[in-house]
C-alpha cells in the first residue's frame, strides 16, 4: 500500500494479487473514505448491514463508522483499489465551494454508477501525477456528484429510526474518550433507557458501545505514541485505567503490542 497527502486529504493505493486473501476486521476510520476498485469484488459489514461491493462503484465510509470487509474475488490479472481519506472539515469546505446546501447522504454506503468510480480514479491519477489543480477540480466534481447522485434505489442503506440519537452518543464518546464514560451517560445523551439504547447502538454501529470506545481509545494510543508519548502516558491520556489494561485491549484489537504498531511494524488502523 502507498499513502501520501496531508491533514485535509490522504490518498491510498494498493494492488491486489490474484491469490490474495484479505480480511479487514472492525476498522475505525478517522476520516471520511471514498474508495473504488477494479478487477475485484468485496463484501462488507457496517452498522449491521451486509453489502456486496461491486467493481467500479464508489464506496462511502463515514468517519467513526466501524466496518469489516472481505475480499471475495480477484481477476486473473489482479485488482486495484484507490482511496481518498478526507477530513470532515475539508469535506465541509469542498461542499461550500461546490455551492451545495446539503451534505453527502452517509446512509448510502455504495453508489452503483461506474462513471462515479471513473471520476474517483481520475482524481486519484491526477494526484499521483502531481497535477494539483486537476486533482482539486476533479475532487470538487466528485463531491458534488456524490452529494447530488442520491444512490441507486437498491443501494444498501443503514436503516435506523434513531440514527441521529446514536450518532450523538458516538460524538460524545469521541469528545470525552479520555474521561470515564458510563452507560447512563450514553443513554441520557441519546434520550433512551439503557436497554433500548444498547439495542439501537448495536444495530446502528454493529458493535457494543464498549467495543466502539475501546477501538477508538486504541487508535488514540497509537497516534500519541507515534508522536513520542510513552505507553504509560498514552494509556492515561486515552482513557484507559492503566498501562496493562491498555496493552490487553491493544493486543486484542490488533494482535500486536502498542510499540510494534506505533513504530511502523503493523497496520495503520
Amino acid at each position: 500500500m502507498k499513502l501520501w497527502g496531508n491533514d485535509d486529504c490522504l490518498l491510498a493505493r494498493f494492488d491486489i494479487a490474484p491469490t490474495a486473501d484479505v480480511m479487514i476486521d472492525r476498522a475505525l476510520p478517522e476520516r471520511i473514505v471514498f474508495l473504488s476498485f477494479r478487477g475485484c469484488r468485496w463484501s462488507s459489514q457496517c452498522r449491521g448491514v451486509a453489502s456486496d461491493e461491486a467493481e467500479c462503484s464508489v464506496i462511502v465510509r463515514n468517519a467513526g463508522d466501524i466496518y469489516s470487509a472481505r475480499l471475495q474475488q480477484v481477476a486473473k490479472t489482479g485488482g486495484i483499489c484507490r482511496e481518498l481519506h478526507v477530513s470532515p472539515g475539508y469535506l465541509t469546505m469542498l461542499r461550500r465551494q461546490a455551492g451545495l446546501g446539503r451534505d453527502i447522504d452517509f446512509t448510502i454506503m455504495q453508489h452503483r454508477r461506474t462513471w462515479l468510480g471513473d471520476m474517483l480514479f481520475a482524481a486519484h491519477g491526477a494526484a499521483e501525477r502531481g497535477d494539483g489543480l486537476a486533482f482539486e477540480c476533479m475532487l470538487l466534481g466528485l463531491v458534488r456528484a456524490l452529494t447530488l447522485a442520491g444512490g441507486d434505489s437498491d443501494a444498501p442503506r443503514r436503516r435506523s429510526r434513531n440514527h441521529q440519537k446514536i450518532a450523538r452518543t458516538i460524538e460524545y464518546m469521541r469528545q470525552h474518550y479520555s474521561e470515564p464514560i458510563s452507560l447512563r451517560d450514553l443513554a441520557d445523551t441519546a434520550g433512551m433507557n439503557h436497554f433500548v439504547f444498547l439495542r439501537n447502538f448495536k444495530q446502528h454501529a454493529g458493535v457494543t458501545p464498549h467495543e466502539y470506545l475501546r477501538s477508538f481509545r486504541v487508535n488514540r494510543v497509537r497516534d500519541l505514541m507515534r508522536v513520542g508519548h510513552s505507553s504509560v502516558d498514552a494509556a492515561l491520556m486515552s482513557g484507559f485505567a492503566d498501562q496493562s489494561h491498555m496493552i490487553r485491549s491493544f493486543k486484542r484489537k490488533t494482535g500486536l503490542t502498542p510499540g510494534a504498531i506505533a513504530f511502523g511494524h503493523g497496520p495503520g488502523g
